[in-house]
């Protein structure tokens, strides 16, 4: 297993001994969640080849993607293309949570001057900034191509019953654009698996075979009936408590994970937010249980002379690892060897299970635990 998971700040076991019992309860009934199904099935498979042709299509024709996406699809999605968007492929990036000028300026000022491509990700009504983006990048596409070439630039991404009230929706219907339906179960926290996640990763020409390969040894790691749902359930009694959670990292690659688990546990009822250490440090909250993530190995390194603060081997990764470890007052803090796509696979599932369980939880507090 490529994650380790560090509970010993978290609590003592008779903190969550009333709750032990309700993880297996809450897996049950996620097992019936197509999006856990459809991880484990063979159907993936054939979904993967398809996806990867039609992204496969859209990143060769593109010099850039904008992905218009925003809360816990816009962060999940960063969170994969920060690691695993390939060096030398095409350009992809979320926009879609900003009403600010100066973006839209900047972000249309940039596509004008390339081949540009748009997914429109959603799982119901958008919101304004979400539109926006949208509206924006549709007219310069529509400005470009014509209303001939306007399908091969624009994918939509929705659900199958999407809301009558969802933009998206109603655009995908009214101009001849490609839609890839998503199951009507997806919710937006649940969708690292799904088609939302995964084309626009494979736009990006990422490794989508080993990040599944990843995601399937943690569906299927008994891993689950020893102490992998000890997070869930700190994190829930927690939050049962009327506790608040910080989710910290230290390293840039892990800032749209982060903010994705952050949004990912405000969906489920927890009051939580994401934080940039050592920038945010001022801003932990006194007795906020906190979840810190980390990457082990590095991609990059740089090797620091000494001064106060440095870690002994002079490495700087070394030295954050450190820092996060000292700095980490009470709560689990979850660790992953290498930020590839298998360990990200690995890490999407371990977090999005985690978070399932401590939302099933949290939904059903009346219910006494086996």
């Amino acid at each position: 297993m490529d994650i380790r998971v560090d509970n010993r700040l978290a609590g003592g076991e008779d903190k969550i001994r009333e709750l032990a019992g309700l993880s297996g309860k809450a897996l049950d009934e996620m097992w019936k969640d197509s999006w856990i199904a459809g991880g484990i099935g063979s159907s993936m498979n054939d979904l993967i080849k398809e996806i990867d042709m039609a992204a496969g299509e859209l990143r060769y024709a593109n010099d850039r993607i904008v992905v218009v996406a925003a809360g816990p699809l816009g962060h999940m999605i960063r969170a994969g293309l920060a690691p695993l968007q390939a060096p030398g492929k095409k350009e992809v990036l979320v926009f879609g949570e900003t009403l600010s000028a100066e973006d839209h300026r900047a972000l249309l000022e940039g596509a004008e001057r390339k081949n540009l491509a748009m997914i429109a990700v959603s799982c119901g009504q958008e919101p304004v900034a979400q539109c926006a983006a949208y509206a924006c990048l549709k007219n310069l596409i529509r400005d470009k191509y014509g209303p001939e070439k306007f399908s091969e630039h624009i994918v939509f991404i929705l659900p199958e019953d999407i809301d009558e009230e969802s933009y998206f929706g109603q655009e995908s219907g009214e101009y001849p654009a490609k839609l890839r339906v998503l199951k009507a179960d997806v919710h937006p926290a649940f969708a690292a698996n799904t088609e939302a996640m995964l084309f626009p990763l494979m736009a990006a020409g990422a490794d989508i075979r080993s990040y599944m390969d990843g995601f399937r040894e943690m569906l299927a790691s008994t891993w689950w009936d020893q102490d992998a749902d000890r997070y869930s359930l700190y994190l829930a009694q927690h939050a049962l408590s009327g506790g608040c959670e910080d989710v910290i990292c230290w390293q840039r690659e892990l800032h749209g994970l982060a903010q994705w688990v952050a949004a990912a546990h405000r969906a489920a009822g927890i009051d939580s937010r994401a934080l940039f250490l050592p920038e945010d440090k001022e801003h932990l909250r006194e007795g906020a249980f906190q979840t810190v993530v980390l990457v082990e190995q590095e991609k990059t390194d740089i090797m620091l002379p000494m001064f106060p603060g440095a870690s002994a081997e002079g490495s700087m990764n070394e030295m954050v690892k450190e820092h996060a470890r000292n700095a980490h007052e009470q709560g689990t803090l979850i660790a992953v060897e290498e930020l590839n796509a298998h360990g990200l696979g690995q890490l999407a599932c371990f977090l999005q299970l985690s978070c399932g369980i401590s939302k099933w939880i949290l939904g059903n507090r009346g219910l006494q635990a086996d």
